[in-house]
């Protein structure tokens, strides 16, 4: 049994889901949950006109590649060939190197591969715990990921190279959205702290240890009337993407138009932070139109206005 110990979680980032995400998990008949799993096992980058040994491993993109041919890189980087097994010659201006892509993408399905975000991840009996778990206390509870050691890679990788820090992500999809990757479900990422290996088993199994998301992350301020999203003003900021996104999923769209009839102080670069102010939620998310936008106004109206005191 090789077990891989202590994925320490360092990222948790909420996610607003798609529209059509949204839609799905609304059905009464919910398409496939497939759990999809990226072990990036590397040590170097790509650098040109540098010496790689054989079986150097670095990463480009989302894929990694191990060095088969060494030598010394091209004066340019090549384009590197995303299909798994196939090789990349590395030779733009008298390269010698030859990379090749073996992305370690596994899918829990039992019955055919799955190509997502153009990727194409193979089908295994992966154990693929319930993550994101929290405990009583708020911390996250150490995970066991458990990956048959079919293709004998990974096992090989994890004897070979020192797989400590290396990243893993972990991604939640409804088969019957696999055409749009903005459609994904949850999204996880981890890295490894420790391995051990046991070649009789073939059997591969991952703990992955998580800290404790409040010790990631200040507190946010509470407040009655003032949002505490950052304003999606252009699509650029993640963040606020991901939690107003104004910009990102109405207006860029064409669907949340500003309320100037109620609101003529409207104005899509900036908000004031309140919900019904002269330049607020509702002055962005126009209620007037045929879309009726919820207005994502995150404030905490169920604050007391006055301090509570306790009856003598």
């Amino acid at each position: 049994m090789l077990n891989v110990k202590c994925f320490r979680w360092f990222l948790l980032r909420v996610i607003m889901p798609s529209a059509a995400c949204i839609a799905e998990s609304l059905k009464i008949q919910q398409s496939r949950t497939i759990k999809l799993l990226e072990i990036h096992i590397y040590q170097k980058t790509w650098k040109a006109s540098t010496a790689y040994a054989l079986n150097d491993r670095m990463k480009e993109g989302d894929h990694t590649y191990t060095c088969t041919q060494a030598g010394t890189s091209g004066t340019s980087k090549p384009t590197f060939n995303t299909t798994y097994g196939a090789t990349t010659n590395d030779n733009i201006g008298g390269g010698t190197v030859i990379w090749t892509n073996d992305s370690l993408f596994y899918c829990d399905t039992e019955d055919t591969n799955i190509t997502w975000n153009s990727k194409v991840y193979r089908r295994n009996q992966i154990s693929i715990p319930t993550i994101g778990a929290q405990n009583i206390e708020g911390s996250f509870d150490n995970q066991t990921l458990t990956i048959p050691n079919i293709d004998q890679l990974l096992g090989e990788y994890i004897r070979t190279y020192d797989v400590r820090g290396n990243e893993v992500k972990i991604f939640e999809v409804y088969q019957a959205l696999l055409a749009d990757p903005a459609d994904v479900k949850k999204t996880w990422r981890y890295q490894v702290s420790d391995a051990a290996y046991d070649d009789e088993s073939g059997n591969l199994a991952i703990e992955s240890m998580y800290s404790e998301s409040r010790s990631e992350y200040p507190n946010s301020n509470r407040d009655r009337n003032v949002c505490n999203w950052d304003f999606d003003a252009d699509g650029t900021d993640e963040v606020a993407s991901d939690g107003c996104a104004f910009y990102t999923l109405y207006y860029s769209q064409g669907g949340a138009t500003l309320d100037t009839t109620n609101y003529p102080s409207a104005d899509a670069t900036v908000c004031d932070k309140g919900l019904r102010t002269k330049n607020g939620c509702y002055a962005h998310f126009n209620q007037q139109n045929s879309l009726k936008p919820a207005a994502r106004f995150r404030a905490y109206q169920g604050i007391p206005l006055v301090p509570i005191r306790s009856i003598q």
